[in-house]
Parts: structure tokens; C-alpha cells; sequence
């Protein structure tokens, strides 16, 4: 749920969601495809452990890999179907929100992916 006072880039992150849920099963599909491609032989590892306190859940797991930030990697337990939403698309699109220069050098390959899944041409 998003208040009116929210930072401009939780909107534009949670906005991410909702794009992600609109495109449909073909671009979910892309999404799984990227993400296992990046995330191949990563095992699952707690947030909580990875940034030394309690604020996040136990049950909050990501596959680390090279993103920018490690959250971008979060693993849904819901997410065996396929169905739902992860953070790929939405920390993708906040990063590409906040400094899309930065993100294009730190991380070209998931830049592109973003662009390209933003303009539908993936």
C-alpha cells in the first residue's frame, strides 16, 4: 500500500510491480529466464544474515549474484508458480529511476534487460 507521503522511489518501485503483473505470462517468463540465468548455482542466503540485523524476516531470502543491491535477488516462497511478482522488474526500474547511468555502468546486462522489458521489445 502506498501513502501520499511516500519517497518518490518506493512509487516508482511498487509501480514496477504493477507493470510486471500487466505484462502477462510471456514477460513473467523472461523474467524466471533472467533471473535463473544470473542466479545459476547461487544458493539461497538470508537478508537478515547478509546485512547483520533483524529488520528483515527470517523467512527473506535472496540469491545474491552480482546486482547492485542484493534485494534485487529476493526469492519468494509463492514464487514456485510463477505467478506472482519478484523484485527483478521493480528494484530494475527504482534503479533505473535513481541513477540510470550508474546502473547502466554497474550492472550493463541487467540495464538492458530492464529497457528492453520496458519497451517491450524483449
Amino acid at each position: 500500500r502506498i501513502g501520499v507521503k511516500e519517497p518518490k522511489h518506493i512509487i516508482v518501485h511498487e509501480l514496477g510491480h504493477i507493470i510486471e503483473t500487466e505484462r502477462g505470462a510471456a514477460y513473467r517468463a523472461k523474467r524466471i529466464a533472467f533471473f535463473e540465468s544470473r542466479t545459476r548455482g547461487d544458493t539461497l542466503e538470508k537478508l537478515r544474515v547478509i546485512h547483520n540485523n533483524n529488520f528483515y524476516d527470517d523467512s527473506e531470502v535472496v540469491k545474491r549474484d552480482k546486482w547492485v543491491d542484493v534485494y534485487t535477488g529476493r526469492v519468494y516462497s509463492w514464487d514456485s508458480d510463477q505467478n506472482s511478482s519478484s523484485e527483478i522488474v521493480s528494484m530494475g526500474i527504482q534503479q533505473l529511476y535513481e541513477d540510470a547511468n550508474r546502473f547502466a555502468q554497474n550492472d550493463p546486462e541487467f540495464f538492458d534487460f530492464i529497457v528492453s522489458y520496458l519497451r517491450g521489445t524483449l
